[in-house]
């Protein structure tokens, strides 16, 4: 017994010598939603031209939320190298709840708007976009409304409106939507 304890006590150190330290481990890095561009309405294919005072969009997309809300919103006349927050179009942010499926069992998850652009003193009449950004909450700035820590962690899609027009493509060739 004596010896038993004694081989044990200098066994031990050897065996625990050979274990490597365990990994650190690090949250997981989010990945931006997909948006499905083929199914969203109105189509981004072409110009819409919209005859009436309002556009309906629908966006379907699938995410990884890790359990994490997400943040859409709608910009008319996104600006170049801008942070577009001077032309959020009114009401047009939406919380979506995080979704604890899979990524491919997510098939109907969707933002949806209802823009009653006449009614707003901007943009007007004409030739117009409109892009919607979705993200995790944890991508905006706290304290910095919707400004992005990372544009490439968002997704975004963007459509070309003629609002109010009838008769245009807005100079772009080629057949329009209307709405």
């Amino acid at each position: 017994m004596a010896r038993a304890s004694l081989f044990s006590l200098l066994v031990a150190p050897a065996i625990t010598a050979c274990l490597d330290t365990p990994p650190e481990y690090q949250a997981a890095i989010p990945v931006p939603p997909v948006i499905e561009t083929s199914l969203v309405t109105p189509s981004t294919t072409a110009p819409v031209i919209v005859t009436g005072d309002t556009i309906d969009f629908t966006v379907p997309f699938r995410s990884d939320d890790e359990g994490e809300a997400l943040v859409a919103y709608f910009v008319w006349d996104l600006p170049t190298g801008g942070d577009g927050l001077d032309n959020i179009i009114n009401n047009s942010v939406s919380v979506v709840d995080a979704d604890p499926r899979p990524f491919a069992e997510q098939t109907n998850r969707e933002v949806t708007f209802h823009w009653p652009w006449s009614s707003e003193l901007k943009p007007g009449p004409g030739c117009h976009s409109v892009t919607m950004i979705l993200s995790h909450n944890s991508n905006f700035q706290i304290g910095h409304g919707y400004l992005l820590v990372d544009a490439l962690a968002a997704a975004q899609v963007t459509w070309f409106l003629g609002l109010g027009a009838t008769g245009t493509t807005c100079g772009i060739s080629g057949q329009g939507g209307t709405q």
